[in-house]
């Protein structure tokens, strides 16, 4: 890691956070980077919020392959997957404003990382585009699958326009004679990256996406157009063997059922939900620290104020069990066949944890 004197102190009271330059580079040179303190202001504060890119990405296992970074002209050690995202976001000629939680953040401080963390939501909602990093390899190899072919595009967008019927037919046989393509589509999908319990906050919060599949790189537009499609032939074929579209069939059926699938249609017809909504739904999703189980997804409660439940990483998971349990019976005075079912939610969530955490 880091020397520790890389991380000047933040005023929490002043909004400070920080951002970092991902200095211009090309693919086999060091990657290298600088720190500086910027405000990330209110929406009552009058003052400009600070241009810069947010990254939204799967951090991986601890002890999984790293990489040695300059960090402020210090040498800094991250993981696998975030490397290789910085090389792959990082410009040949010109700097990039990135905010990056596991460098952005002092992880070592816990202080930092509470208040950091409270400020999430507007961090991400407040970033120019999010940068969504899906990660390379796997089982959805899209060579030849047409991903690169901007014809696919344009059959996207069509279709995701179109209402006559003998416009939706042709179009829909343009896309069934590539079943590599829907293998793709369905393989995107299925990312571990869709299963991280702070996706949910990021990708749903962000003003623009931009979405980074293994070689390519796919707007937010060619993506709507994509699940709307996606939408129309569940719609009109099914699933089911008789389909108009059998050969895609099994692949619409793995794509339907992903946790991508459920996230990119959480975004696209987002509402306010209530903390024990949200931790209904993403009850499966997956946490390096088991905090974030609750943490990750208080930005986007409707029914938690600022500040009502406390943000704090040393804090046993049963103390933040309680804190959730106590602010149901409390402040909105939850009749008890609620709160036994808000506990008994918190029990399945945290069910993991070791007794000794509690």
């Amino acid at each position: 890691m880091a020397s520790r004197n890389i991380y000047a102190p933040l005023k929490a009271s002043w909004g400070q956070f920080r951002i970092m330059r991902l200095l211009p580079g090309s693919m086999t040179e060091q990657i290298s980077c600088e720190l500086f303190i910027d405000v990330l202001p209110t929406d009552a504060d009058s003052i400009a919020k600070p241009e810069y890119e947010a990254l939204s990405y799967e951090w991986g296992l601890s002890d999984g392959r790293s990489h040695e970074i300059l960090l402020s002209g210090q040498p800094h050690v991250i993981r696998h997957n975030l490397f290789k995202a910085l090389l792959g976001l990082r410009k040949k000629k010109e700097e990039r404003k990135l905010w990056v939680d596991a460098i952005c953040i002092d992880q070592m401080n816990v202080q930092e990382r509470n208040h950091q963390v409270e400020r999430m939501s507007d961090i991400y909602r407040s970033a120019g585009c999010v940068h969504v990093w899906l990660g390379e390899g796997g089982c959805g190899n899209t060579t030849g699958t047409g991903f690169h072919d901007k014809r696919f595009w344009h059959i996207m967008r069509a279709l995701s326009l179109s209402s006559s019927d003998r416009t939706r037919r042709r179009v829909f046989g343009l896309i069934a004679m590539n079943e590599s393509f829907w293998a793709a589509v369905a393989a995107l999908f299925e990312r571990t990256y869709w299963s991280r319990m702070w996706i949910v906050q990021e990708f749903i919060l962000a003003q623009e996406i931009l979405i980074h599949y293994e070689s390519h790189v796919i707007s937010e537009l060619d993506f709507n157009n994509l699940t709307a499609v996606v939408v129309k032939i569940l719609r009109e074929s099914g699933t089911g063997p008789n389909g108009i579209f059998a050969t895609t069939n099994s692949h619409l059926l793995r794509l339907a059922n992903s946790p991508g699938w459920k996230i990119s249609r959480f975004r696209e017809h987002y509402r306010k939900r209530t903390l024990i909504e949200l931790l209904e739904t993403c009850r499966n999703s997956k946490s390096s620290d088991a905090h974030d189980r609750v943490y990750a997804i208080l930005g986007l409660a409707d029914d938690v104020p600022p500040d009502a439940t406390p943000i704090d990483y040393g804090r046993s998971i049963f103390k933040v069990k309680m804190d959730v349990a106590w602010f149901y019976q409390e402040k909105l005075g939850h009749a008890r066949m609620s709160m036994s079912k808000t506990c008994q939610l918190l029990d399945e969530i945290f069910a993991d944890c070791d007794e000794e955490d509690e």
